[in-house]
């Protein structure tokens, strides 16, 4: 089963995170913070507003969209692990 599921999620992956990268353009700040970051992937993914309020659904989208760039071996960059704090083991 993994086998098929893996697949499809990349796929729908790549398209959530195009679908961010093209909204931000060249208005992408990489100094906000994790869920600041992840607020604002949620408005461009129309994220309903009642779980866009939450902290850790801000940081699992910030995880969702950025993952090729802060996962290294199929693992998250210790530095990630540390800025998720207690959201990193339920976003895993």
């Amino acid at each position: 089963m993994d086998a098929l599921w893996k697949p499809l999620i990349r796929k729908f992956r790549q398209f959530i995170k195009i679908q961010v990268m093209h909204e931000l353009r060249y208005d992408f700040d990489q100094s906000k913070s994790i869920p600041e970051l992840g607020y604002i992937f949620g408005k461009i993914l129309k994220v309903p507003r009642n779980l866009l309020d939450s902290e850790r659904m801000q940081m699992a989208l910030y995880v969702m969209v950025e993952s090729s760039k802060i996962t290294l071996l199929r693992k998250l960059a210790t530095d990630v692990e540390e800025k998720l704090g207690k959201h990193c083991q339920s976003i895993r």
